[in-house]
């Protein structure tokens, strides 16, 4: 969905506001760590929306984003806490790449 710049889609399902939304919990973010991964990958995806690239650019001028991209790639290799296996095949199904 990144590489296809679908990042208010992303952000709909990880806020649950897409009408692929279920009522389903098992990948919800738990720990502290788990939670702290999550809300940085919802400001990374943010970045990336306005910035509207993939790329991992300055959010503004003296700025960095390469610690939320860090967050993101930890949070993509821990399971993504927060993003239902469900919903995304249901949105897939519905706008395949």
């Amino acid at each position: 969905m990144i590489e296809s710049a679908r990042f208010q889609d992303l952000l709909d399902l990880l806020r649950e506001e897409s009408t692929h939304t279920t009522d389903s919990c098992n990948n919800v973010p738990k720990s502290k760590d788990e939670v702290e991964l999550y809300v940085f990958s919802i400001k990374h995806i943010e970045v990336l929306r306005k910035n509207k690239s993939f790329f991992h650019q300055p959010i503004m001028k003296g700025e960095d984003n390469s610690s939320f991209s860090n967050h993101f790639e930890l949070w993509l290799k821990n399971g993504a806490k927060g993003l239902e296996e469900r919903e995304v095949t249901s949105y897939l199904l519905s706008k395949p790449f």
